[in-house]
């Protein structure tokens, strides 16, 4: 009876420590989640404050510039002034558009929680 007993508390002891280890897992990770996913949105933030002061800035610099060059230029080629602005304006514009699309491709959100969970499936397949 004693034999039976040990055995049962045993096996119990080893689920409750395998229980134990699996939310301590799972804790780990969800806290991961939480500490990146705050990081996320400060940086988003500042993105989106960065994002909106130099278009403020820059759409200042850009009117201001347009109207030196074109009151230089008022008498003998404003129209010619006007016709390169906004060409050079166009591929400026093309060209921001080109790297922040590559830029947002290029950021992994979350990537470390991904990463480490990646990592956990491997263990439980290979039995480690």
């Amino acid at each position: 009876m004693f034999e039976e007993t040990a055995k049962t508390s045993g096996f119990f002891h080893s689920v409750r420590t395998a229980l134990d280890s699996g939310l301590g897992l799972i804790q780990n990770r969800v806290e991961l989640f939480s500490l990146e996913l705050q990081e996320e949105k400060w940086r988003l933030l500042q993105t989106l404050l960065g994002a909106a002061a130099l278009a403020a800035l820059g759409t200042i610099t850009l009117v201001l510039v347009t109207l030196v060059v074109v009151f230089a230029c008022w008498e003998n080629a404003r129209l010619t002034a006007l016709s390169i602005l906004s060409i050079v304006y166009g591929v400026g514009t093309l060209a921001l558009f080109v790297q922040l699309r590559k830029q947002i491709k290029q950021n992994r959100p979350l990537s470390a929680t991904t990463g480490e969970l990646e990592r956990d499936r491997a263990c439980l397949r290979n039995g480690n």
